[in-house]
């Protein structure tokens, strides 16, 4: 009996109350920039398209799960695990993955907070392979027909 409370214990999603963070429901809406942050099963894949240097922000998905962001300069690629998100209570955003045991959640918007206020970023939601694999499918596919 010990053995299967400490399993279902190791199954419990990780609490992290310290990252805990509230919405700012007042900030300014800058604008909307060309950025856009995939789904990537269970991370996220995001390029700064944008003019400006977005280091020493934070991102937000579905304006409750967010993270600090410490380096984010124009050209840079960040790939970020989706639990790394944690909502005002410090729940890690639910990715889905193989171990899951609940349902994932899915990323229906994407902004960025900065000091002047929040940008909205492009969010593409779903599981979006990377554009070398899905070229390398096509090409398959047109061999066996």
């Amino acid at each position: 009996m010990v053995c299967s409370v400490s399993l279902l214990a190791s199954c419990a999603p990780a609490f992290r109350p310290e990252l805990a963070v509230d919405y700012p429901t007042n900030a300014k809406r800058i604008a909307q920039v060309d950025v856009q942050v995939y789904r990537l099963d269970t991370e996220i894949e995001v390029t700064n398209t944008s003019a400006q240097d977005l280091s020493g922000t934070r991102m937000w998905l579905n304006q409750d799960y967010s993270l600090a962001i410490a380096e984010f300069p124009i050209g840079r690629t960040l790939v970020i695990p989706l639990d790394s998100f944690h909502n005002e209570y410090g729940e890690p955003f639910r990715a889905g993955g193989f171990f899951a045991i609940d349902p994932p959640s899915n990323m229906v918007k994407a902004e960025i907070e900065t000091p002047e206020g929040m940008i909205e970023l492009i969010a593409i939601n779903g599981i979006v392979e990377r554009n070398w694999m899905s070229a390398e499918r096509r090409q398959g596919q047109q061999r066996s027909r």
